[in-house]
């Protein structure tokens, strides 16, 4: 059911485009998206650079401090959507999971405007499904680790006497990946 929205959606979107011209289309908004990555990132090393011109307790100072966050918020959001197209551009390209090989062996059979969409659809589905897969795993070794550390203590101290180290090394998300663990 999903496919079929994907393709009800997309078809007008590539109108009787070809697999080839789809890609094409797929990666040309993709390098759009990373030329406004690269401005936002220039716009906050500009910020960033005004901010430091004033003082901590000053009222330009917070509000300079909203839209750097607000920024680095861009940025964060762009730079995922790039990672994630170029995930189901790969796919795509070079099909991996079962879905999407099996969804290339069937779209030289339909209609020429149904055959990218379906194709990109399959390796998003493909690359949403990995991706969960990663989620449900990373959380299973942080919970295996928060249980390790309640049942072993020299194994609970040794990891405490080891946590900023830790936390340096980790990437954001695993960060909120731990902390959100934690919390439930």
């Amino acid at each position: 059911m999903f496919i079929l929205l994907c393709v009800l959606f997309i078809t007008p979107l590539f109108g009787c485009a070809g697999i080839a011209e789809t890609i094409e289309q797929t990666e040309h908004w993709r390098a759009r998206a990373n030329d406004a990555k690269l401005s936002a990132e220039s716009d906050l090393a500009e910020l960033v650079a005004q901010r430091e011109s004033f003082p901590n307790d000053s009222s330009q100072a917070g509000l300079i401090d909203a839209v750097i966050a607000r920024a680095q918020a861009k940025i964060a959001m762009l730079d995922a959507a790039i990672v994630h197209a170029d995930m189901v551009l790969k796919e795509a390209q070079n099909p991996s999971d079962g879905l999407t090989k099996i969804t290339t062996q069937l779209v030289p059979f339909l209609p020429v405007p149904a055959q990218a969409p379906l194709l990109l659809g399959a390796a998003l589905l493909a690359t949403i499904a990995r991706s969960q897969q990663l989620k449900t795993g990373t959380k299973s070794i942080i919970q295996s680790i928060q249980h390790a550390m309640n049942n072993d203590e020299v194994f609970s101290s040794a990891f405490r006497a080891n946590a900023d180290t830790i936390r340096t090394i980790q990437t954001p998300l695993a960060r909120r990946m731990v902390d959100r663990v934690q919390r439930s």
